[in-house]
Order: structure tokens, then C-alpha cells, then sequence
């Protein structure tokens, strides 16, 4: 019985790098997509002034809009995220934490702890994202 625990601690300490690796690979797939659109959109005018009456009109201008820049996301969407991240990465530990208090499995202390902390981590980081963002003015509505 103390061998299958042993080996779920195992399982769910890797999974957080597991999460952060693929969420990193579906950040660069999208930056990839976007360079993608952008190198298609450039490449069907012949001129740099054909390119600027395209966007200058309302459909350039739309989808300039459309085309942010990578890493342009919503403060709020960032702060939301870390929440759940948090809220995940405390469950976990609590599970750790009662898990090694049920079955009096000390060891499961430690990645409770250290699950935990990181969690706390990611409150008190959205904590910190969204006070700054309402005190620069990023947390406008931004239809």
C-alpha cells in the first residue's frame, strides 16, 4: 500500500511541469499561428503602398485589431488564471496534506508544503497583478 502512494506523489509532482510544458507549447503554437497570418497577409501585396490603403480602410483597421501582439492578453483573463492555478495547486496539497495525515504517511508532508506554497504563491501574485492593474488603469473594460 505504501509503494502506490509513493509512486501517485511521484505521478502528481510531475504533473505540474507536464501542465506548465503544455500550456508553454499552446503559447508558442499560437505565436507561431500569428506569424503564420502576418507573413501571409504581407505577402499578398506586391507594395508597401498597396499594403498601407489596405489598412487604412475599415477592414485593415479591423484586422490590425484582430492581430494583437503576442502576449497582449486581458490583466483580468491573467488574474483568473492564477486563481485557477492556485485553486488547482491547493487542492492538491490539502490532498497530500490528508493523505499523510489519514494514513500517517509523514512523507506526503513535504509535497504538501511544497505544493501549498507554490499555490499560495500564485494568490498572492494575482493579488498583486490585480491591485496594479486597477492602479495603471489596465483593468478597463476593454470592448
Amino acid at each position: 500500500m505504501g509503494q502506490g502512494l509513493s509512486w501517485i506523489a511521484v505521478a502528481a509532482i510531475l504533473t505540474g511541469p507536464l501542465i506548465i510544458w503544455i500550456a508553454l507549447r499552446f503559447q508558442q503554437a499560437k505565436i507561431q499561428a500569428q506569424r503564420d497570418v502576418q507573413l501571409a497577409l504581407l505577402g499578398k501585396f506586391s507594395s508597401g503602398e498597396e499594403m498601407t490603403r489596405f489598412l487604412a480602410t475599415e477592414e485593415g483597421k479591423r484586422l490590425v485589431d484582430h492581430l494583437s501582439t503576442p502576449g497582449e492578453e486581458d490583466p483580468r483573463q491573467k488574474t483568473a488564471g492564477m486563481l485557477t492555478g492556485g485553486s488547482i495547486l491547493m487542492m492538491l496539497s490539502l490532498g497530500f496534506a490528508g493523505l499523510a495525515l489519514t494514513q500517517d504517511l509523514d512523507r506526503l508532508a513535504i509535497p504538501a508544503v511544497a505544493i501549498g506554497s507554490v499555490g499560495l504563491g500564485l494568490f498572492v501574485g494575482a493579488a498583486i497583478s490585480h491591485r496594479f492593474s486597477k492602479k495603471v488603469g489596465l483593468d478597463r473594460d476593454r470592448s
